[in-house]
C-alpha cells in the first residue's frame, strides 16, 4: 500500500459557514486585573498569571495512545490573581465569559483542600448560581488539591485568596479547564515562593481534569497553557515523561479557529467511548505483536507507535470491526486504562477507532515535516500537503472515531471550497470533536481574511448559527512569568 495514500485517504467530505466578525471582545489586560483586584485586599502584594487556551492542530486524541500532538496557544487567556492570607482560609472568586458572569467568593478552611470531591462539589453547588461558576471554582480547588497532594506546595500555608477571570467559557472546546489550572499553578507557586517543574505542573493540571471533572484527558492542553510561545506550535511527545519542543510559524502563515456555535451534548460521552475502544484495540494489537513476534522498533505498547506497514500487513484484518463489551470482557478483561471502563451492553467499533491512532500519528509527523520545510524554504506545495493532512485527519475524526458533527463539517467544507486560491490550506475539528471549534491553516493575507469572513457569512446563511473567528496567540503562563503587583494604598 502507498503510505501517502494510506495517510491522506482523500475521501470527499461535506460542510458549511457564518458572519464576518468574531462577535467577541476581550477585556484589556489592565481591565481584567482591575476587575480581579477589586475582589482582593488592598495593602497586600498580588501575584498575577495569564494562561492561554489552545487549538488542537494535529494529533489530538493520540495524546493517550503514544502520539505526537501539535497545539497552538491562543490570545484568549485566563487570568489568576493570588494573595497570601494569614487566617488559614481559602477564598476563590470566579468571573467567566464576555457577559461578566460572576459569583460571590467561596471561602472555606484551608484544611478542606484534603476533603473528598463529593463534599466539595456539594458545597460549591449550593454557593454558585450557574454551572460555569461551579466548574471554574472546581478547577481552581481541584488543581490546588492536586498540588498539595503531590507536595508541589506546602501543607503549612496560612491561606490564599484567588480571583479568576476567564473569557474562554464563551467557546466550546479550547482547553478552558487546563488554562484555569495552569494560571493557578503559576500564580500560587510564585506567591508561595516555590519553583515550578513543568512536568509536575502539567501532571497536576491533568489530574484535576481526570479526578475532579471526570474527563479522561491527557496533558497536552495543560502543557500548551503552561509553556506555549506566541505564534508557535507546542509539539508534545506522549505518553510518559513529557517531551516538548516549539515550532514557530514563519511570518505570513497563521493558525485560526472558528467556533461553530454548536457542540453535541454527548461530546464527552462519545469521546470517552472512543478512548475506551482505542484501548480495547491496543490490548488486541499488543497480543498480536507479541504472538507474531513482529519486529517494530517503535512499538512499546501504545497504538500510535505501531507502524502503518505492520498494521496493514499483519494486524488490521485480525482486529474485529465490532465487538460487544461483554464479549470483550469475557475474553480479555478490562483494557488497563485507569480512566475508562468497558460497558458490557455497548457495541464498540474496535477496528476503526484503533486505526485512527496509527494513521493519525503518521499524518501528524508528516504535517510537522511539511511545516518545517515551509519555514526553512517556503514552497506552496508544503502548505498544500499540510492542508490535505488536516482534511484527512478531520475525516478520520468523524468517520473512524465517531467524533464528527454536521456544523464542523460545514465549516471545513467551506474552507476546502475556497482552498489555496484564497490562501486557505486546511481545516479540521479541534479538541475532543463533536462540533465546537475548527482549526484552520491559512496565509496572513487580506485575501485569506476576506475568505474567512465569507466562510462565516455563508455558514450563518445556511445554518442560522453565529460562528466566531478565534484569532491571535499569546505565551503560556510559565513562559510569560508571574507579574507581582506591589501592595496598593489603603
Amino acid at each position: 500500500m502507498d503510505l501517502r495514500t494510506a495517510v491522506l485517504e482523500n475521501i470527499p467530505v461535506d460542510y458549511g459557514d457564518s458572519p464576518g466578525d468574531s462577535g467577541f471582545s476581550m477585556a484589556t489586560d489592565s481591565e481584567t486585573i482591575q476587575e480581579l483586584t477589586r475582589q482582593l485586599v488592598k495593602g497586600v502584594a498580588t501575584f498575577v498569571a495569564w494562561a492561554p487556551g489552545r487549538l488542537d492542530v494535529m494529533g489530538g486524541i493520540t495524546e493517550y495512545s503514544g502520539g505526537c500532538v501539535l497545539s497552538f496557544p491562543l490570545a484568549h487567556r485566563v487570568c489568576a490573581a493570588v494573595q497570601l492570607r494569614n487566617d488559614r482560609r481559602l477564598s476563590i472568586f470566579v468571573s467567566g465569559g464576555s457577559n461578566g458572569t460572576a459569583n460571590a467568593p467561596v471561602v472555606i478552611p484551608w484544611d478542606q483542600l484534603s476533603a473528598d470531591r463529593t463534599t466539595v462539589l456539594s458545597g460549591l453547588n449550593s454557593s454558585h448560581s450557574n454551572k460555569c461558576g461551579v466548574e471554574m471554582t472546581l478547577c481552581t480547588f481541584g488543581v490546588l488539591a492536586e498540588m498539595l497532594a503531590s507536595k508541589m506546595i506546602p501543607a503549612a500555608c496560612d491561606g490564599l485568596s484567588i480571583a479568576i477571570s476567564s473569557p474562554l467559557g464563551d467557546f466550546t472546546d479550547v482547553g478552558c479547564a487546563a488554562a484555569i489550572a495552569a494560571s493557578v499553578v503559576a500564580a500560587v507557586s510564585a506567591a508561595l515562593g516555590v519553583d515550578v517543574d513543568v512536568t509536575a505542573a502539567a501532571s497536576a493540571c491533568q489530574r484535576m481534569e481526570n479526578l475532579w471533572l471526570f474527563r479522561p484527558v491527557g496533558c497536552t492542553d495543560a502543557t500548551c497553557s503552561l509553556i506555549g510561545q506566541t505564534d508557535s506550535f507546542v509539539v508534545t511527545e506522549c505518553p510518559g515523561e513529557i517531551e516538548t519542543r516549539s515550532l514557530r510559524l514563519q511570518d505570513g502563515l497563521e493558525v485560526v479557529g472558528v467556533d461553530c456555535g454548536a457542540w453535541s451534548p454527548d461530546s464527552w460521552k462519545d469521546y470517552t467511548k472512543a478512548r475506551t475502544t482505542a484501548f480495547m484495540g491496543r490490548l488486541l494489537v499488543d497480543r498480536i505483536v507479541k504472538h507474531e513476534r513482529l519486529s517494530d522498533r517503535r512499538w512499546a505498547g501504545h497504538l500510535a507507535q505501531l507502524s502503518v506497514a505492520n498494521y496493514v500487513e499483519h494486524v488490521r484484518d485480525r482486529i474485529p470491526t465490532k465487538m460487544k463489551g461483554k464479549e470483550f470482557l469475557d475474553r480479555f478483561g478490562e483494557t488497563g486504562d485507569p480512566l475508562t471502563k468497558i460497558d458490557p451492553a455497548e457495541i464498540y467499533k474496535v477496528r476503526s477507532r484503533t486505526e485512527h491512532h496509527i494513521y493519525e500519528e503518521l499524518r501528524t509527523r508528516r504535517f510537522l515535516e511539511c511545516l518545517t520545510q515551509w519555514i526553512e524554504k517556503p514552497n506552496p506545495h508544503h502548505l498544500v500537503e499540510a492542508g490535505e493532512l488536516m482534511m484527512a485527519s478531520h475525516w478520520s475524526y468523524g468517520q473512524r472515531c465517531g467524533l464528527g458533527s454536521v456544523e464542523a463539517d460545514r465549516v471545513v467544507n467551506l474552507v476546502k471550497d475556497r482552498g489555496q486560491d484564497a490562501d486557505l490550506y486546511g481545516a479540521r475539528v479541534s479538541g475532543r470533536g463533536g462540533g465546537g471549534v475548527v482549526c484552520i491553516l491559512m496565509r496572513s493575507t487580506d485575501r485569506a481574511t476576506l475568505a474567512m469572513k465569507n466562510v462565516l457569512a455563508e455558514y450563518h446563511q445556511k445554518t442560522g448559527r453565529i460562528a466566531r473567528l478565534i484569532r491571535g496567540s499569546a505565551p503560556g503562563a510559565l513562559t510569560t512569568g508571574v507579574q507581582v503587583l506591589p501592595p496598593s494604598a489603603e
